[in-house]
């Protein structure tokens, strides 16, 4: 068998690392009773630093601090740990417990949301550092901000991490996204960034979370995206009959 050239190697090193990344952080979401869910995930090169998980009734979106296989390995040891620490009163002391010396050798950081999606419509939530958390009501159109409750994780450590909640109705969605979404560049404008402002009148134009998914996407098609690109939408959606029956049980 031929040796391969350097930039064959490479290639192969980069489709394999791609394959490993992937099989991490792939490209479909595991369904939560009574939520119906949309993702896109790309990463800027051939492996991320952004990561996505959806494990028991949780669904997580966090973004490792730098690009490329440094950022990956890390998103590895993110995912494995949260579906542990997530089962902790306190998930965030428990994921400071198993990942922040490494982070602080490594001089990185990583910021994540995590939503813990309740059948009945309440949800409870962790930010770390994270863009907010959007929430459309349907009812209203207006759309709320769930803001960072503490800092990203390998930053300043806490002794335990605020777990904060919210109350959904029917139809309600939710959008977590990561910085690639509001920090792309306009073409026409290099010092221009897409922004929060811009996502947010998006939600609030599309009732529907599966047309607000595709808007957005549509809306990033004259600006650069220079990052990992993540995005998820969630509707609850309870199933039906089951909140009927149990409130009258109540």
């Amino acid at each position: 068998m031929e040796h391969l050239s350097q930039a064959q190697s490479l290639a192969f090193e980069e489709d394999l690392a791609s394959k490993i990344w992937r099989s991490v952080v792939p490209e479909t979401l595991k369904e939560i009773a009574h939520y119906k869910s949309w993702l896109v995930s790309r990463p800027a090169k051939h492996v991320g630093g952004d990561f996505h998980l959806s494990t028991g009734s949780w669904m997580i979106v966090g973004d490792v601090s730098g690009k490329g296989i440094p950022a990956a390995l890390l998103t590895g040891m993110f995912i494995a740990a949260l579906k542990l620490a997530v089962r902790d009163q306190d998930p965030g002391a428990a994921l400071q417990t198993a990942l922040y010396s490494e982070l602080d050798k490594a001089e990185m950081f990583t910021t994540l949301v995590a939503v813990q999606l309740g059948a009945d419509g309440w949800i409870d939530y962790l930010n770390l550092g994270h863009p907010p958390i959007l929430i459309r009501q349907k009812s209203t159109a207006e759309v709320h901000e769930l803001k960072a409750s503490a800092p990203p994780m390998g930053t300043l450590p806490l002794a335990s991490y605020p777990v904060k909640s919210y109350k959904l109705e029917p139809g309600d969605s939710l959008c977590l996204y990561t910085d690639g979404i509001i920090e792309a560049e306009s073409i026409d404008e290099p010092e221009e960034q897409f922004g929060i402002e811009r996502l947010i009148a998006v939600l609030a134009a599309h009732e529907q979370p599966e047309a607000a998914f595709a808007a957005i996407q549509a809306a990033h098609k004259d600006w650069l995206i220079n990052d990992d690109y993540t995005l998820v939408m969630l509707e609850y959606k309870p199933e039906s009959g089951w909140l009927e029956e149990r409130l009258e049980r109540r």
